[in-house]
């Protein structure tokens, strides 16, 4: 699937494993970021690479202020995307639609804030937790 002339949703473990050097996918993230010029991220892809990036069991944890930098250069290369009213009631009847509850609640935001500003894909190399929406499709770089 190509993915390079259309509007794609980064997923937090794309960035994660882009910033990580000692990632085994360190290489492909990193690789499929520079390729990809229209990618958007949200402002739950900020907060989730924040807490994963920064968390001690991590396994090579950033300070804060390298968190937020790295944060800060994800944002000049990529579109900040923002949930609205809008995305609280596609989100909503998502809900119904899938049946999400627990931590699936998170992945279904997602997927209504991606809806909300006309993103119809998502990179992620968490497949599992998107493909039951007929609404997106999902591209996995690492495969």
């Amino acid at each position: 699937m190509t993915i390079l002339n259309s509007k794609v949703l980064i997923d937090s473990n794309i960035l994660i494993n882009a910033t990580n050097t000692h990632s085994k996918k360190h290489k492909v993230a990193l690789a499929f970021l520079n390729q990809t010029p229209q990618g958007c991220i949200s402002v739950q892809n900020i907060n989730e690479f924040l807490r994963v990036s920064t968390h001690p069991i991590f396994q090579t944890p950033l300070t804060k202020a390298q968190a937020i930098t790295q944060i800060k250069n994800f944002m000049c290369s990529f579109k900040v995307i923002t949930p609205s009213e809008q995305t609280t009631l596609i989100h909503l009847d998502l809900l119904t639609k899938y049946n999400s509850t627990s931590n699936q609640i998170y992945g279904n935001f997602l997927v209504a804030t991606m809806l909300t500003h006309d993103i119809k894909t998502i990179a992620t190399d968490n497949e599992n937790d998107f493909k039951k929406y007929k609404e997106i499709k999902v591209y996995n770089p690492f495969k």
